[in-house]
């Protein structure tokens, strides 16, 4: 009787720290993820700051139309 006892103890501490090992794997991961997506959103806010590109969006915006139905609106 003893020996499943100490099997089961043996089985339950193994599948403890299984679980312990996949948690940790999975916000590891998690944290690469959000770092990664970090470093994404700081090139792309670098990248659209530069002057040139900034004055190139807003000279080929086209305004003609801009105040169309304004007199409609009550």
């Amino acid at each position: 009787m003893k020996e499943q006892s100490s099997t089961g103890s043996s089985v339950g501490i193994v599948i403890v720290i299984l679980i312990l090992i996949v948690g940790g794997v999975y916000f590891f991961n998690q944290r690469i993820e959000k770092q990664k997506q970090m470093e994404q959103i700081n090139a792309s806010a670098t990248n659209t700051d530069d002057v040139n590109s900034l004055q190139s969006d807003a000279s080929s915006m086209n305004f003609d139309n801009l105040g169309n139905g304004v007199d409609q609106l009550q």
